[in-house]
């Protein structure tokens, strides 16, 4: 049985080190968790646009619904907790082939190869 480990985060659109939202309840940024099978370096990305309830009230125009696939809802910026969770989804996303657990992975964030047909 193989299991999925996250090798690293990536935040493309911002300093991570530096970056403090204006206010810690209200904020949204794309993250890219790049995860592979435990134990080697191969790794692929998957995408979670990072929010606040707060921040998709004040975002959300004049709609009445969204679609959330793919994201994360968070109630107050603590970045530690967010790596956190990510590491344990991981952590417990097991499967026969990473295939298996890609695809699985794929129910939380978007994986890079989600809509790949050979």
């Amino acid at each position: 049985m193989m299991r999925a480990e996250l090798k690293r985060l990536h935040y493309p659109d911002m300093d991570i080190e530096s970056f403090w939202p204006d206010d810690p309840e209200c904020f949204h940024f794309l993250m890219q968790a790049m995860i592979g099978p435990e134990g080697t370096d191969t790794e692929e990305s998957f995408d979670f646009e990072v929010s606040t309830p707060k921040w998709l009230l004040q975002h959300r125009a004049s709609q009445c619904f969204m679609f959330g696939h793919h994201m994360i809802l968070a109630f107050d910026y603590d970045l530690k907790v967010i790596e956190a969770r990510v590491r344990s989804l991981c952590s417990r996303t097991t499967g026969e082939t990473w295939e298996q657990i890609a695809s699985k992975l794929s129910q939380f964030g978007r994986w890079e190869f989600e809509d790949y047909r050979p």
